[in-house]
């Protein structure tokens, strides 16, 4: 396969792919480059600035988290003229806008998708349960404590998932049959959605700088073999980003996807996160706080103490990180992954046409091979 190369900082920040000194922007290149020999790919992401950073020392010790956060949204409010949030209402996104909203720093619009109004289906699905359970209760609240006056857009669930198989269908598969995910709303993660809906678009294509914030990923501990934590980032939730939006002129010569917690544009902010967890689980140690995950089960975050080789609870991990965590969040899911994603990833595909349907069918089989590619880590990064 060919090799492909881009000369744009912005999407290299979404990481990326090398083997023997060459840049891939996606998986599979880098795997038929490396002859289908994993030890021979390495994901970069931003190695040479966070390669660069101490990661032993806590930023400023006497400052809370919370500075950190309005910093952020600060530096993101600075950067853009146009600020849209990607909100599902789960505890990543809800710290996000809580962070814009306390600190009265505007977002002008909040993005929800879902197709709960549609379709009223809740279980088994991801958005439609977000939307009901966590996005709208919390919007509603904010409306009436808060006057909120950002733009609340809904985008529908269904409808994206059509016109993303019309564009793959009117210029070819390939971007799907390249892709890892494997279900059509991997586009929202990629960041392509936005050339779906037409309000959005059009700003993009104008005169006005548009970010989309997003609230991916959580801060990571782990313990190396000889009990050290270290920190990483993994593929799963990266990939296919950089390949998806440097095939679109339009999106390759805008910066428009940023990840709210970790950027290369807020270091501090994630080591603030990574040492508030590793000073806790130093001072605390009893056993209320920790379990042992399931082995066969995904883990919803990753936080390893050395003390009891347990991790901290994700009640114990949300409050940490996140200081108005509502424990009252919850969202109907299961952790199984197959060759086609999550069940409740693609619960909406019994709305598709036989013709749609078929479509779908064809192009996940040509990668179907691929589906269980393994996940590939960055550098690792030592908290002491």
């Amino acid at each position: 396969m060919p090799l492909i190369d881009t000369n744009a900082s912005h999407l290299d920040k979404l990481g990326y792919y090398e083997v023997d000194g060459h840049k891939h922007l996606h998986k599979l290149t880098a795997y038929h480059h490396a002859g289908q020999d994993w030890s021979q790919v390495r994901f970069n992401y931003n190695d040479n600035i966070f390669g660069a950073y101490d990661w032993t020392c806590e930023p400023r010790p006497g400052v809370p988290l919370t500075e950190f956060y309005k910093e952020r949204a600060q530096q993101l409010r600075h950067k853009y003229d146009y600020l849209i949030l990607m909100f599902s209402g789960g505890p990543d996104s809800k710290n996000m806008l809580d962070v814009f909203i306390d600190n009265n720093i505007f977002i002008d619009e909040i993005v929800c998708i879902h197709s709960y109004d549609k379709t009223q289906v809740h279980e088994g699905t991801i958005h439609n349960a977000d939307w009901l359970f966590n996005s709208k209760p919390s919007l509603d609240l904010w409306i009436k404590d808060h006057d909120l006056k950002s733009r609340i857009t809904v985008v529908d669930e269904i409808d994206l998932a059509k016109q993303y198989l019309k564009s793959l269908g009117d210029r070819g598969d390939y971007e799907l049959a390249f892709g890892s995910a494997g279900f059509a709303s991997q586009c929202i993660l990629k960041g392509t959605w936005v050339k779906h809906v037409p309000h959005i678009w059009q700003m993009i294509l104008g005169d006005k700088s548009v970010g989309v914030v997003m609230g991916c990923d959580k801060p990571r501990i782990l313990l190396d073999h000889l009990g050290r934590y270290y920190t990483d980032w993994f593929d799963i939730a990266l990939v296919d980003s950089h390949l998806a939006l440097s095939e679109d002129p339009d999106l390759a010569c805008r910066e428009i996807k940023e990840h709210f917690y970790h950027s290369p544009d807020c270091v501090d902010l994630i080591a603030k996160q990574l040492h508030v967890l590793k000073n806790f689980m130093e001072i605390h140690r009893q056993e209320e706080f920790y379990y042992t995950p399931d082995p066969n089960k995904r883990m919803a975050h990753t936080c390893h103490s050395k003390y009891n080789r347990q991790h901290l609870t994700y009640q114990t991990y949300h409050k940490l990180i996140y200081p108005k965590w509502n424990p009252a969040i919850i969202t109907v899911k299961t952790p199984d992954y197959g060759s086609g994603g999550r069940p409740q990833d693609n619960w909406w595909l019994t709305q598709f046409t036989r013709d749609e349907a078929k479509f779908w069918v064809q192009v996940t089989q040509k990668v179907s091979r691929f589906k269980n590619m393994k996940p590939l880590f960055s550098k690792s990064l030592y908290l002491e």
